[in-house]
């Protein structure tokens, strides 16, 4: 039946042009002077241009030994690129069924995978091709293709889940390894598990009542798309756009819901990773959705403030900085902070390069140096709505500056003078008596957020 259909595909449409004029008779008798060997080799770029002359003139060009399966293997996704990618296809497969031979097949089923994720008539007629030859591919092939459902649609789920499903990070590499996905290097099949996988941690981020479930997804989404350069910096391993659909799949469930602190932890560990922090390397994070961007800022904003609590606790315990901690922190838990910097003194410097250094959760505070101050005293920036802010962790006014105010402070740099956090702002307040209702009452009537304390 099967024969019935792929003559059917190979007469579709069969040009007059004389590139194509030979029979698959002609085309058999040619391929039928290549050899081939088992595995994929490095092949060179030659091999293809001269197996590419001969399916185009039908036999009139001799084509040394060994090529033909090498070039199934390696240049299958280059072939089906060419303009004139079908008729290509068509007499491939007609002189390999002509040929009859196991090793081809096998040699086909890796230029078959490594295409998988093209999408296109040509790619999925070759995936029903060797869906319909499994026969041919040996043991070792039909037991991989049959275990891990490498040939069934949607293409890349069947692994995918069964990579969800294993809660050992060893066990989950020998699948990798065992089922040869990795070696597609982010193509083909490797793509398809890797957008499967996308498809599917933005599903469970929304269903799933076990934090655990999103933390493992998250770490195989790490696994499958991050690699780690020989100069030790981490590299994505798919295209950009496969970048923003990972990135986003990551953070878009959680626009309008807070996540899991260890899923938070989980997804920002992986995110600094790849893409670095978004208020220092804006850049890298452009082509992402802002909202996600926007997201992702305010997860960043109650890290560094938790951190930021912990290291002034540590590095001289200011006791009115409890009810600092709770004031500020309704802004934070409502989302109503959108980006904080913290800027410290010597001492907290030293800490935090401390607590950084020893960090396992892939966490390291960025923040800005502080000179022109006592060495223990440090401050926190918040943007709220219009406002800058700065709280200062000593004795101090919290101080206000208006968006169209060219004295307000920059957030992220890398040194500020205390003399500029102090000075220009549009109002200050001191933490004396009604300083929480004061400001409330401040902070609502210029961006309408209030606590309701006045």
């Amino acid at each position: 039946m099967f024969r019935d259909k792929l003559g059917a595909f190979l007469n579709r449409g069969v040009t007059t042009d004389k590139r194509y004029s030979a029979d698959a008779g002609a085309l058999a008798a040619l391929l039928q002077t290549i050899d081939t060997a088992e595995g994929v080799p490095e092949v060179p770029a030659e091999y293809y241009s001269e197996v590419l002359a001969a399916l185009r003139s039908g036999g009139a060009m001799q084509v040394p030994v060994r090529k033909l399966g090498r070039v199934s293997a390696a240049f299958m996704r280059t072939l089906l690129q060419e303009q004139d990618a079908s008729q290509l296809l068509r007499l491939l497969l007609l002189g390999i069924d002509k040929l009859d031979r196991d090793l081809l097949y096998r040699n086909l089923l890796v230029g078959c995978l490594s295409c998988m994720d093209m999408g296109n008539e040509d790619s999925e007629f070759l995936v029903e091709f060797m869906r319909n030859n499994q026969a041919r591919l040996g043991d070792r092939w039909r037991y991989k293709i049959e275990k891990y459902g490498l040939l069934n649609r949607p293409y890349g789920e069947d692994l995918m889940q069964r990579l969800l499903s294993t809660t050992d990070s060893g066990a989950r590499q020998l699948i990798i390894t065992e089922s040869s996905v990795s070696n597609y290097q982010g193509r083909g099949i490797d793509l398809c598990v890797y957008r499967q996988l996308c498809d599917e941690i933005y599903r469970v981020s929304q269903t799933a009542v076990v934090a655990d479930a999103v933390v493992r997804a998250v770490d195989i989404w790490k696994a499958s798309a991050v690699s780690i350069g020989d100069n030790g910096t981490a590299q994505f391993r798919f295209s950009n756009d496969d970048l923003i659909l990972g990135v986003e799949s990551l953070i878009r469930p959680w626009l309008r819901q807070q996540p899991d602190s260890a899923v938070r932890r989980a997804i920002e560990s992986v995110l600094l990773d790849t893409l670095e922090d978004p208020r220092i390397k804006q850049a890298n994070w452009s082509s992402v959705d802002p909202e996600c961007v926007a997201r992702f800022k305010q997860w960043m904003a109650l890290e560094s403030f938790d951190v930021f609590i912990r290291v002034i606790s540590e590095v001289a315990y200011v006791p009115q900085w409890e009810a600092r901690k709770e004031f500020w922190g309704w802004y934070l838990d409502e989302n109503h902070v959108t980006e904080i910097w913290p800027v410290v003194g010597p001492q907290s410097a030293r800490h935090l390069h401390s607590m950084n250094r020893k960090s396992t959760d892939g966490f390291k505070l960025k923040y800005g140096h502080l000179s022109g101050a006592a060495s223990d005293q440090s401050v926190l920036l918040m943007r709220i709505g219009d406002l800058t802010i700065a709280e200062w962790s000593h004795n101090g006014s919290v101080r206000f500056w208006h968006a169209d105010n060219p004295n307000a402070p920059h957030l992220y740099k890398n040194s500020y003078n205390a003399d500029t956090l102090r000075t220009g702002s549009n109002w200050a307040k001191p933490h004396q008596h009604t300083w929480q209702t004061d400001v409330d009452r401040y902070t609502a009537r210029r961006t309408g957020i209030s606590r309701g304390l006045s």
